[in-house]
C-alpha cells in the first residue's frame, strides 16, 4: 500500500516583473490533495477512510482528487 498524498508546485515570479506591478513578491501555485494510491489487491481497503472503532469503511466511495490553485502577493 503507497499513498500519494499531496503534491504542491510553486513558482516565484520574476522580481522585474513584479516590481512594475508595485508589489515586493508574487507566487503563483497549485496543490494536488489524494493523488494516487497503489495498492496490490483491489480488496485492501485505504486506511485513511477506514474507521477502527466500528470495522467498516467508506470504500465503496473512493477518496476524491482536490485541486487548489493560489496566488500569494506581497504587498
Amino acid at each position: 500500500y503507497f499513498k500519494i498524498q499531496q503534491v504542491r508546485f510553486s513558482y516565484n515570479l520574476p522580481t522585474r516583473f513584479v516590481q512594475r506591478l508595485h508589489l515586493k513578491s508574487l507566487n503563483v501555485y497549485s496543490v494536488f490533495d489524494n493523488v494516487h494510491t497503489f495498492k496490490q489487491s483491489k480488496g485492501l481497503v485505504d486506511p485513511t477512510v477506514f474507521d477502527y472503532t466500528s470495522g467498516s469503511s467508506n470504500a465503496t466511495y473512493p477518496t476524491s482528487l482536490k485541486f487548489t490553485l493560489g496566488l500569494y502577493v506581497n504587498l
